[in-house]
């Protein structure tokens, strides 16, 4: 008797924050290991929650990009151009389309209430600091992705009597953040947790502090950290950094000036 073919179906799965653990991701690869046995029938998706995103169709095709960035100026002298240099390189994206079609499913299931399930991974993560959308990992068969979903556009052309979404395509964008990424910050290369924010015209330590911390006292933290005498007088354009919410607390609690 001959064994069926096992079909891969590809899935989002949330990964857990803190630890470093793949969480959710592993558990989902052993279910799926568990399950080949089952052949095609065995792999019909059917978990779409806050942690997994079984995919019933397969994408037809993924995009994957990378690109480095190069810095200089353009010389009116030379018809050949100026000279740009190598300034970094990119995060990769993946790019793919997901099909999803309820429509002959006898529950049937609402795809506006699935996509806004996806979107939702575009909130930032509650307790995270600094505030960011959780870690996703697209897996297709061999293939796995680590990210964080960068856009997620729905196309909606199905629909039953009452209005509700049967089918629809999703235009999904994912930026790369692998594991380990979380323990330095992208922006400014420092410390865990630490950020930087470009003044722009109106800002004061006061509301800086207030719009990144949630705290305005904790200016004082911040001029301390950048050296700035006048917490009203920021030029606009300057780049400043920001401790995360619990090194500010740490600092102030350590200066003397508790928490109100």
């Amino acid at each position: 008797m001959a064994i069926p073919m096992k079909l891969e179906k590809a899935k989002l799965v949330k990964v857990e924050s803190g630890g470093g653990g793949l969480g959710a991701a592993a558990a989902s690869m052993a279910a799926s290991a568990a399950t080949s046995a089952a052949g095609v029938e065995g792999m019909v998706p059917v978990v779409w929650n806050d942690s997994e995103m079984n995919f019933r169709f397969n994408p037809t095709q993924l995009t994957l990009n990378k690109s480095a960035e190069f810095q200089g100026q353009n010389s009116r002298s030379s018809e050949e151009g100026g000279q740009e240099q190598f300034s970094s390189t990119g995060t990769r994206t993946l790019g793919f389309t997901v099909l999803l079609d309820e429509w002959e499913s006898p529950q049937g299931s609402d795809v506006g209430a699935m996509v806004e399930t996806m979107q939702k991974w575009l909130n930032p993560e509650e307790g995270s600091d600094p505030p960011a959308p959780p870690r996703a990992m697209f897996i297709w068969g061999k293939f796995k992705f680590t990210g964080q979903i960068a856009s997620a556009n729905a196309t909606f052309d199905l629909f039953r009597r009452d209005g509700t979404p049967a089918r629809a395509e999703v235009q999904v964008s994912m930026k790369e953040r692998p594991e380990g990424a979380e323990s330095q910050n992208p922006t400014s290369g420092g410390p865990p947790g630490r950020r930087s924010h470009r003044v722009v015209e109106g800002d004061t330590l006061p509301s800086v502090a207030y719009q990144l911390l949630g705290d305005a006292n904790l200016w004082r933290i911040l001029a301390e950290m950048n050296s700035i005498d006048d917490p009203v007088a920021l030029a606009p354009g300057r780049v400043i950094l920001v401790p995360s919410r619990q090194d500010a607390n740490a600092a102030r609690r350590a200066a003397g000036e508790e928490a109100a």
